[in-house]
């Protein structure tokens, strides 16, 4: 009988031309010249012999030989090429030479057809070993190197494609792929609109909302994956990804090239709605994803008191079915009496607050008194923030042209003295500061322009506007308390609730950045308020513009409505008129 031989093959990536089948024919021709039988065939397929011991196919290969050389006495174990088995280090993955003394010791020969001297002698597998590692080493660093010039010239460098976009490929006249990133014709709508109502001024629960109005649902991520509605977190990872902005970023860093995929969102506003959500997270400490479902306030109720958070609470179900929902203090729920840190609120009953900010909103807003002074603060407010930002930003920039003009120099000494690895070095340096420099600029422009703004808008205008515009979502929800919720975050930072012995008292305060928003473009934010009065004895409708004043008084016989033109309503297209009761 014949001596037994197992053919082995690999590949470290996907095997696209034949590779695989190549090695194994070649194999055999090597077994028939020496008359071995082949008892049987294994290969890997986009496993790495550099960073991992190759994979399944390997381990039952070896099996293999192990097993007929304990029934033969020998067994053949071939190879195209020593590096088909390993190009490792022997610390993060086998050196060649192990697969030596591994044969040596099992009676297991191992040839390889294009460099059999390897393993016929010890000193022959660590030296090629050694050279297989090397090599391995200067192919992985000049695909980094490659990968790296790629990003820096604004290319894709192949990664996963984030939602709405596809890629086309097409062959040069030199036989090369030309990749191209696309909006996705498909996908372009889902994700237009989410950044759409970014810029308005939308936060992710509320498109998360608008994207379930419209039965939106999520590109799978893989292929078989399955599309899911829109959560909220979707949504912010959606809005916190440079890619829909046009910039490059390349293992973390993030690169000065201006990449050559459409944008969704220009930079200049993605970096200032990232910062905007930044700042409400580090308000709210809030986590991401749905509010709470049943409380009106959630996340937005403080405590009069202690002005620590209120947290809702649903009770154990009563006899008759119902449970007690109540806002509690957190620091008189957590904390001992006898604490400094303990607070004498007592809970309140969820049900009533609710109900009296509901009831209340109309004459909230419609009061100048109550909240012109929140709107003074929270212009200052929005100013000392600004400043702050371009502050930081003049300085992040100073300091980045400050290194990479060292760098700079470091560079141009070093490349004069022919020191070649320390001049590229300091390239690099120069690059990655140049591109943080050019970031904190964009931030500085921006946070210039804003600072700059005068509004034309009167604090009476700005605060019925938004009355109108609350009322039409609080009418527009209904019973939906997430969505009330969500309405109501977009224009409050918090309600304070204070209990007596005779009554509840709510104050609310209105978002800086709400406010912002209304005064620096009132028509994108706000649209075009206006008052419909229909006659019902003759149906005759007419309609007069919002004043300063609020609504004008109901006459009798008549319906007063709101009527706002291309509202940020949470419900059916941005684009269409909707109406609420005047009466809010």
């Amino acid at each position: 009988m014949s001596a037994q031989a197992v053919l082995y093959a690999a590949k470290s990536t996907e095997d696209r031309r034949g590779s695989i089948s190549t090695q194994l024919a070649d194999g055999r021709a090597l077994a028939e010249r020496e008359g071995w039988h082949v008892a049987a065939e294994f290969s890997d397929e986009a496993f790495s012999a550099y960073s991992g011991d190759r994979g399944p196919g390997l381990a039952a290969a070896l099996a293999e030989c192990e097993r007929i050389a304990t029934e033969d006495g020998g067994c053949a174990l071939i190879v195209q090429h020593s590096d088909r088995l390993s190009r490792g280090d022997g610390k993060q993955s086998k050196h060649t030479v192990e697969y030596a003394l591994w044969g040596l010791k099992g009676d297991v020969t191992i040839r390889s057809v294009q460099d059999p001297q390897t393993f016929e002698d010890l000193l022959y597998a660590v030296v090629t070993g050694q050279r297989n590692n090397e090599d391995s080493k200067r192919k992985s660093q000049a695909t980094k190197d490659g990968l790296r010039r790629a990003a820096e010239r604004g290319e894709w460098t192949g990664r996963i494609l984030p939602d709405g976009y596809v890629v086309t490929r097409d062959v040069d006249d030199h036989g090369r792929v030309i990749r191209t990133v696309l909006k996705d014709p498909e996908r372009g709508e889902v994700i237009g609109l989410i950044w759409d109502l970014a810029l308005q001024g939308y936060t992710a629960e509320q498109i998360q909302q608008e994207c379930s109005l419209r039965k939106f649902t999520t590109a799978p991520y893989c292929k078989d994956g399955k599309r899911r509605p829109f959560d909220a977190c979707r949504v912010g990872q959606i809005l916190d990804n440079e890619f829909y902005a046009g910039i490059v970023v390349h293992n973390g860093e993030t690169l000065a090239a201006s990449a050559q995929w459409p944008r969704y969102v220009e930079p200049e506003h993605f970096y200032r709605l990232r910062a905007e959500r930044r700042e409400r997270g580090n308000a709210t400490r809030r986590r991401v994803g749905r509010p709470a479902a049943k409380f009106l306030l959630s996340e937005l109720a403080r405590c009069g008191l202690c002005g620590g958070p209120l947290t809702s609470y649903t009770g154990r179900p009563r006899l008759d079915g119902t449970r007690a929902r109540t806002y509690e203090c957190k620091a008189h729920k957590v904390n001992h009496s006898d604490s400094a840190e303990y607070c004498p609120a007592t809970p309140i009953d969820a049900i009533a607050a609710d109900r009296i900010v509901l009831d209340g909103l109309g004459e909230i807003l419609a009061s100048a008194e109550i909240l012109a002074g929140q709107l003074d603060a929270g212009r200052t407010a929005g100013r000392q923030r600004l400043s702050q930002i371009a502050s930081e930003a003049r300085r992040e920039a100073d300091e980045a042209d400050r290194v990479a003009q060292k760098a700079q120099r470091l560079y141009e000494r070093y490349l004069a003295d022919g020191d070649d690895v320390a001049a590229d070095i300091n390239l690099t340096a120069v690059r990655n500061k140049r591109a943080d420099a050019t970031s904190a600029r964009t931030r500085l422009d921006a946070a210039l322009d804003a600072l700059n703004y005068e509004p034309e808008q009167t604090d009476g205008d700005v605060l019925s506007r938004m009355w109108a515009v609350l009322s039409g979502q609080v009418n527009d929800a209904g019973d939906d308390v997430p969505r009330l919720n969500a309405a109501l975050r977009s224009w409050f930072d918090q309600f304070e609730l204070h209990r007596t012995e005779s009554a509840l008292t709510i104050t609310p305060r209105i978002s800086a950045t709400a406010i912002a928003r209304a005064l620096q473009d009132p028509a994108a934010w706000l649209g075009e308020v206006a008052v419909a009065t229909h006659d019902r004895a003759t149906g005759e409708i007419t309609t007069e513009p919002l004043t300063d004043a609020g609504p004008p008084a109901a006459r009798d016989g008549c319906d007063q409505y709101i009527v706002i033109e291309q509202p940020p309503s949470l419900t059916g297209d941005a684009k269409s008129p909707a109406a609420s009761p005047a009466t809010g």
